[in-house]
């Protein structure tokens, strides 16, 4: 009998393109949030009674942070190179009500739809170039 690994948070998900800023919220090595106080080339900085220090595991993005929600539709466009980036909750041509991104690109119009905007987000985030 084999075991599938338990499904990936929408958090990790996003932590494979994420884009590092100051003031995001950062999960710890205890499962606790912190604040990103500044960003090297090795990653984001957290502060703690020692200074500043780099996070033991790799850094998972707080996605119940709003600021770092926000911060998404950045990341979204960094990973896509566009501006052109948009989220609407479509509920004339959903009856579910679910989200919409949409992504401009040269070649034309990319949809993506999920039930919550976060997901929404993160499933543009993976899909991205």
């Amino acid at each position: 009998m084999t075991t599938s690994a338990p499904p990936l948070t929408l958090s990790e998900r996003a932590r494979a393109r994420w884009v590092w800023m100051r003031g995001q919220s950062i999960l710890d090595e205890s499962g606790c949030t912190a604040l990103v106080q500044d960003v090297d080339e090795s990653g984001p900085l957290i502060e703690d009674e020692g200074g500043l220090r780099h996070l033991t595991i790799a850094p998972v993005p707080d996605l119940t942070d709003e600021l770092t929600r926000l911060a998404l539709l950045t990341v979204v466009r960094k990973a896509w190179g566009t501006l052109d980036v948009y989220c609407i909750r479509d509920i004339l041509h959903n009856p579910d009500q679910r989200w919409v991104v949409i992504v401009w690109t040269e070649g034309g119009r990319l949809v993506f739809t999920a039930p919550s905007e976060v997901e929404d987000w993160v499933k543009a985030l993976e899909a991205a170039p």
